[in-house]
């Protein structure tokens, strides 16, 4: 199902969230990648360390993505056929975390919410599977959390 954007993504923009399960690091974040390869993250920081307890905070993260990046996004989602995922994946499990993707064409978004995404590819899940690709491309590039290490 297509649904009009909320706000305005470039032709050809990509969103992914995160939303954690139950865990010391409760740590949510949200990305946007235009269709010029401006990657903007923002990052609500919760995480509980046996040092330093509780530590919170908000981070706005910018950088710029290649543009043979993008389209490389853009082509896994195509060969793992984002389109005819459902549009909604669950676990049985309670705990877990979400993940949201949303591509943007012609003014309208294609979005997939997957709660338990990587149980359920475990489990033998092949659009779970396919799904987590594509999350992988996407998410890949993004300055959060692959160049922050964990607060001790």
């Amino acid at each position: 199902m297509k649904q009009k954007t909320r706000f305005s993504v470039a032709d050809g923009g990509i969103e992914a969230e995160f939303h954690p399960g139950f865990s010391d690091d409760l740590t949510t974040w949200r990305l946007t990648i235009d269709s010029n390869g401006k990657l903007k993250e923002n990052v609500k920081l919760w995480q509980y360390t046996a040092r330093r307890k509780i530590v919170t905070g908000q981070m706005a993260l910018e950088t710029e993505i290649e543009a043979a990046t993008l389209v490389e996004i853009w082509k896994v989602a195509q060969k793992m056929e984002f389109e005819a995922l459902p549009r909604q994946m669950q676990a049985s499990m309670t705990d877990l975390d979400s993940r949201i993707l949303r591509f943007f064409r012609d003014e309208t978004a294609t979005e997939i919410q997957a709660y338990g995404a990587g149980i359920l590819a475990h489990g033998g899940s092949e659009k779970a599977r396919r799904f987590l690709t594509i999350w992988d491309a996407v998410t890949s590039c993004a300055p959060f959390p692959h160049q922050f290490k964990p607060l001790s």
